[in-house]
């Protein structure tokens, strides 16, 4: 409104500031989310205060949650607590780590699969990975249709789905053959890419067809991924337009852009929500918060 420009410092004093009113409300997001049905996570490496963390999201439709932890693996999920002794799907992609997670179901991102499978199909010329895209898709499609008029795939639609599915991993299979090593070596032998994808429809099959049995688990993990995006495009251009050696952002990141972004998620939205607290620090920690990352959006631009 004066035209002055306010110095980083300053925005980053009030980042820390909101986070500190806003600890609270993320806490209370992050139980929420331990109890969703439906959970969407992914991580993702971010510099904070000069040094690489790691930034573990979880996420729903209506709540985004933001954790930054200086180690990526399950000393971060434990840390977290949001993940582990969860009863419900977790939708991921595939990382390892997630799978030790086991109090729960799995489900993965056919997004990331579907990429695979044109690498594949590139690589090999083969038929079976536009097979199996075309059904993922229409599967897709058709569990789409379902969901809006309020009613599941029957037993006899999802057992069809299956069988053409484990047809299509067997023929890749038999194409794909494992490469075993020469007798007296020692050591695992190298695989295929080819191979290795197909090993992962053939383990995580269940995984992968999550969607079409369960009308309340999405077909992608692209809730968590857009959560992701925003910080990392932040940095990134940081990165590129700014004289500092290393782009990096405040350690209260997490609990302000919890609130943040959670917040956007129902923007204009007139149903009160039980996580936003009405007292006065908070609210007054928000709206400082907004100014500051208003301030932030516009400095980039």
């Amino acid at each position: 409104m004066t035209g002055l420009s306010v110095s980083p410092a300053t925005l980053l004093a009030w980042v820390g500031e909101a986070s500190l009113a806003l600890q609270g409300t993320a806490d209370l997001i992050a139980r929420q989310l331990h109890h969703a049905p439906v959970l969407c996570a992914d991580e993702s490496g971010l510099r904070v205060d000069g040094k690489l963390h790691w930034m573990h999201v979880a996420a729903t439709a209506e709540l985004t949650w933001y954790g930054m932890h200086a180690k990526r693996g399950l000393d971060a999920i434990v840390a977290h607590g949001i993940l582990p002794k969860r009863i419900g799907v977790l939708v991921h992609d595939c990382w390892a780590p997630y799978w030790k997670l086991d109090d729960g179901l799995h489900a993965l991102c056919n997004a990331h699969l579907l990429r695979e499978l044109v690498y594949a199909q590139e690589v090999t010329g083969q038929q079976w990975p536009t097979a199996m895209t075309e059904l993922l898709l229409n599967a897709q499609r058709l569990s789409a249709a379902a969901r809006q008029q309020g009613r599941p795939f029957d037993a006899d639609a999802i057992a069809a789905f299956t069988i053409v599915y484990n047809d299509i991993v067997r023929q890749g299979e038999q194409l794909n053959p494992p490469q075993l090593k020469p007798d007296g070596s020692s050591g695992r032998c190298k695989q295929s890419d080819a191979y290795n994808l197909l090993r992962r429809f053939r383990l995580h099959a269940d995984a992968i067809l999550r969607f079409i049995a369960d009308p309340t688990v999405p077909f992608s993990n692209n809730i968590a991924e857009r959560a992701v995006r925003m910080p990392k495009v932040k940095q990134k251009y940081r990165d590129a337009s700014a004289p500092l050696p290393a782009p990096t952002i405040s350690a209260s990141f997490a609990p302000a852009s919890t609130r943040y972004a959670t917040g956007a998620q129902h923007a204009g939205s007139a149903t009160p929500r039980i996580y936003w607290r009405s007292d006065h620090a908070s609210c007054v920690a928000a709206e400082q918060l907004t100014i500051a990352f208003n301030t932030m959006a516009r400095s980039a631009n």
